[in-house]
């Protein structure tokens, strides 16, 4: 998988966006749907497309505040301790 765009605008519920990411980023079966299982998923267990595009961030967080702000968190800590390293480049628009 090279390139991948995340449209997080039409999410409504944390479980939506769980569930969304699992079918998005191939997440296994026994993905456990919070944020700690989230970041080992892209820290240790998955493999990132090259370029991974997120759209609608500011969207998610007019509804989920919280889950946008765990969702950054988590996607920002891996930009910064994994991306470099796995040839990984995220994009916010």
């Amino acid at each position: 998988m090279t390139k991948l765009v995340l449209d997080l605008s039409k999410l409504n519920t944390p479980k939506e966006l769980q569930s969304y990411l699992a079918h998005m980023l191939g997440f296994p079966d026994w993905y456990g749907n919070n944020w700690s299982a989230y970041w080992d998923m892209i820290a240790r267990t998955i493999e990132l497309p090259n370029e991974l595009v997120i759209v609608g961030l500011n969207d998610l967080a007019e509804v989920l505040p919280d889950e946008a702000k765990y969702f950054k968190k988590y996607t920002d800590l891996y930009i910064e301790q994994y991306a470099d390293f796995e040839g990984v480049t995220i994009e916010y628009k």
